[in-house]
């Protein structure tokens, strides 16, 4: 929801922005906006803190009043200059009237007078600081940038593949049992030619019969032979052999 802040006296809604603290470090971005504690509370700003700042896994969300802060619309941004990015972390976890507690990071207390020396089980004990180097970093604005279009005409040349039909005609005997009319098979389709052709039959007819029969005749016939036969001649003791030998 929006709120009325100190800082402006109007409503902004300043959920996502980005929250800087007074030493340019990036803390986290505003989580949500509240009423404080009590019907004349102050508004309060929940930020999300990075686990980096926050020094703990996931981050934390920690409270600021809203008159705390000083907002930069232009570039959605929201500073918390009275915090530095070490000190964050300790902001309350929860809506907390009155003013901001008073926080300064570790090295302002450099310099200062010592401890007082404090004395536990008969023994003294001080407190000894040293300096550390803090580097932070801050979101400056390096400048703008200007983008702008225009149409360019480019001459495009393709080639597409088109699909047309085409005939072939093949010319093949007739194979037997087909008739003349067309058929088809598959995406083939066979057209029969026909022709006219003579004819010339030749027929057997009876023309005439014979008639045969069969009949004994009897004839003489004439035969001339030679026989042989043989005759015995009966011979005595003066008698001369006249057979041919």
């Amino acid at each position: 929801m929006a709120n009325e802040h100190a800082n402006g006296g109007g409503t902004e809604d300043v959920r996502g922005w980005l929250v800087i603290a007074g030493d340019g470090t990036m803390l986290g971005t505003v989580a949500d906006m509240v009423a404080g504690p009590g019907a004349a509370g102050p508004d309060f700003l929940a930020i999300a803190l990075d686990a980096s700042v926050a020094r703990r896994p996931g981050g934390k969300t920690v409270y600021v009043p809203s008159s705390a802060v000083r907002l930069d619309p232009v570039v959605s941004r929201v500073h918390l200059d009275g915090v530095t990015g070490e000190a964050a972390a300790r902001l309350p976890a929860e809506p907390t009237a009155g003013p901001v507690p008073e926080l300064h990071s570790a090295d302002a207390a450099i310099g200062a007078p010592a401890a007082a020396e404090r004395v536990v089980d008969g023994e003294a004990r001080i407190v000894v600081s040293e300096e550390q180097l803090q580097v932070g970093k801050r979101i400056v604005e390096a400048g703008e940038v200007r983008i702008r279009k225009h149409v360019e005409a480019e001459q495009v040349r393709e080639s597409i593949s088109v699909m047309r039909e085409d005939v072939t005609v093949e010319r093949r005997p007739v194979p037997a049992g087909v008739g003349l009319e067309p058929r088809t098979e598959g995406d083939t389709l066979y057209v029969p030619i026909v022709e006219e052709e003579l004819v010339v039959t030749k027929r057997l007819v009876a023309r005439e019969e014979l008639v045969i029969r069969k009949r004994q005749v009897m004839e003489e016939q004439v035969i001339e032979e030679t026989l042989h036969h043989e005759r015995a001649e009966v011979l005595g003791p003066d008698d001369v052999d006249q057979t041919p030998r």
